[in-house]
């Protein structure tokens, strides 16, 4: 397979449907998951947004993400960025051309061409807020205080056993040998 042939194969992976316009807060979340995806570790830069003629990469120790081109060049670059550093070898080779296939199978498997990285916009009364943060706690303490008891009566068995280790051995050194 040529290298020409890896990128078709790669570029033939398309979402179904209607692809959503891409968004600060869905690439952010695709960079941290694509990381995560390929490392297994949490994205160790600052995400910024930056527009223009401007390409998604590492600079400065931000990673400066072009919302404004789109889906595929979040993908292609933050592919090519992390081939360059994480892998190596030329900029557009096979490995390069898997890598980005895979990663675009993974986001449209998914479903992040169709939104579902778009944050739920939720809206709650601050009353309602802060009965369910009491709540919360409330069920915490009660969890805590359960995990401490056992701590306790652990503690409670460990000094029984220990005294009566202790007396057996008081025992045997003041008793007279033989």
């Amino acid at each position: 397979m040529t290298i020409d042939e890896a990128y078709e194969k790669a570029n033939a992976v398309k979402p179904e449907g209607i692809v959503t316009p891409l968004t600060f807060s869905e690439a952010e979340k695709a960079v941290r998951k694509m990381f995560r995806h390929l490392q297994g570790k949490k994205f160790p830069y600052k995400i910024v947004e930056t527009s223009g003629n401007r390409y998604t990469w590492l600079q400065g120790g931000e990673f400066r993400v072009n919302c404004e081109k789109g889906w595929d060049d979040l993908i292609h670059l933050f592919s090519h960025w992390y081939h360059r550093n994480w892998i190596g070898g030329k900029p557009h080779n096979k490995k390069h051309a898997r890598l980005e296939k895979n990663l675009r199978k993974w986001a449209v498997s998914k479903s992040w061409f169709n939104g579902s990285l778009k944050r739920e916009e939720a809206e709650f009364d601050a009353v309602v807020v802060k009965a369910l943060t009491i709540q919360d706690r409330a069920e915490k303490a009660k969890k805590m205080m359960a995990k401490w008891e056992t701590k306790v009566k652990r503690a409670k068995t460990m000094l029984k056993k220990w005294t009566l280790k202790v007396r057996y051995y008081d025992k045997k050194t003041q008793a007279p040998a033989p």
